[in-house]
C-alpha cells in the first residue's frame, strides 16, 4: 500500500462478512469487493471500507493507533 504526499491511500481489496459459529462444510464465502480508503498521520490511521456492489455500503470510520490497546467485546 503506497500513500500519497497527503498520507491518503485507497486500495482494492475483498471484504469478507463473517458469523458466529461453526463454518458448514459447503458453507460459501461471504465476499465482495471493496476500495480500503483513509489516511496515515503519525501513528494513527484512519480507514473506512467502501463495499461495491452492495449500494456502496461504508463499514467504518474506524481510528486505529499503533501499539494502541484493542477493545474487543463480545456479541450477545
Amino acid at each position: 500500500m503506497t500513500l500519497d504526499e497527503g498520507g491518503r491511500f485507497d486500495v482494492a481489496g475483498r471484504f469478507v462478512r463473517e458469523h458466529g459459529g461453526p463454518i458448514q462444510r459447503d458453507e460459501t464465502e461471504d465476499a465482495v469487493s471493496a476500495r480500503y480508503r483513509g489516511s496515515v498521520k503519525d501513528n494513527t490511521m484512519t480507514l473506512e471500507i467502501v463495499l461495491e456492489g452492495a449500494g456502496g455500503e461504508t463499514v467504518g470510520p474506524f481510528d486505529l493507533t499503533l501499539g494502541g490497546k484493542a477493545r474487543l467485546m463480545k456479541c450477545r
